[in-house]
């Protein structure tokens, strides 16, 4: 029987995480007969390629910095007729690529998309709050009116996409999966599904500065996706304030969300949820200025 799916990991230094992804990838229900694993460390030096060596996958090097880079070379080594990705911090649920498997029967499906649920998000407020917006539901994304995309850390793609529109672009390092999506839009009809039966659990930024960092890197993509795609000049830092301003509105059901509970809790989420658009209005505008 044929390889269906390259599974395929960027690491980079995530010794303390990498083994229970692997443990997951190991304990799918799909036969292992069917699928690849590929990990590819991208210069970890806290001992994550040892960890990795352990388990009976695929370890490969990629030195050029940056997940795009990373998934790039486990694309270029796969052998399946699908690549499926996670991240190096997700946990597969065991029937991941089970799922996969049922969605892309259809050959009219190039693209499936998987949930995406927290890991332990009770632990803290990031933690919560990052289950309350549910901003990686692929049903969102995917129906954005400009830039539909699926996120990287639940993903499965046709190989032959790659061949026909190439890899993901390093040019964008935190929106690499919207210009990807957009390159295939230029193409023809995007022939994807959301497979909610797909589930990965992931872990949330452990720090307010990561969380900020984070969503201001996602702006920044956004703003340079944008400039590419419409060659828009004057007039970007508007429509990333009228983004602003629109999905600030948000606060409100975020707030009045189960996970937030207590009035504390939901004073905490409001606070949260404003820094988060503001630093994703702040990148937008970033990138505006950066490419002027």
């Amino acid at each position: 029987m044929s390889l269906l799916f390259s599974v395929v990991i960027p690491v980079l230094d995530m010794a303390d995480t990498i083994g229970p992804c692997l443990d997951g990838l190991l304990a799918q229900s799909l036969p292992s007969s069917r699928y690849e694993i590929l990990v590819v460390d991208n210069g970890s030096t806290d001992g994550t390629p040892d960890v990795v060596s352990r388990y009976p996958v695929r370890l490969l090097h990629e030195r050029a910095p940056g997940a795009c880079n990373a998934r790039n070379a486990g694309i270029a080594a796969a052998r399946g007729a699908f690549i499926a990705f996670t991240d190096a911090d997700c946990v597969p649920s065991r029937g991941w690529l089970a799922a996969f498997a049922r969605a892309v029967a259809d050959d009219q499906c190039d693209i499936a998309a998987g949930s995406l649920a927290v890991l332990d998000p009770g632990q803290s407020v990031l933690s919560r709050y990052s289950a309350a917006l549910g901003q990686y539901d692929p049903e969102r994304t995917l129906a954005h009116p400009t830039f539909p995309y699926a996120p990287t850390g639940n993903l499965c793609v046709r190989r032959s996409l790659f061949d026909a529109v190439g890899p993901f672009s390093p040019a964008f390092p935190t929106y690499d999966a919207a210009e990807f999506f957009w390159r295939l839009k230029q193409r023809g009809p995007i022939r994807a599904r959301v497979e909610r039966r797909a589930l990965v659990f992931y872990r949330t930024r452990n720090s307010v500065r990561a969380f900020v960092k984070q969503n201001f890197g996602y702006g920044l993509g956004a703003g340079r996706l944008l400039r590419q795609a419409a060659g828009r000049h004057v007039g970007t830092s508007r429509a990333a304030l009228r983004s602003f301003h629109t999905r600030v509105r948000d606060v409100q059901a975020i707030a009045q969300s189960d996970a937030a509970g207590s009035l504390r809790r939901s004073a905490a989420f409001i606070g949260l949820h404003l820094l988060r658009e503001t630093a994703i209005a702040t990148g937008f505008i970033a990138a505006t200025l950066r490419d002027a």
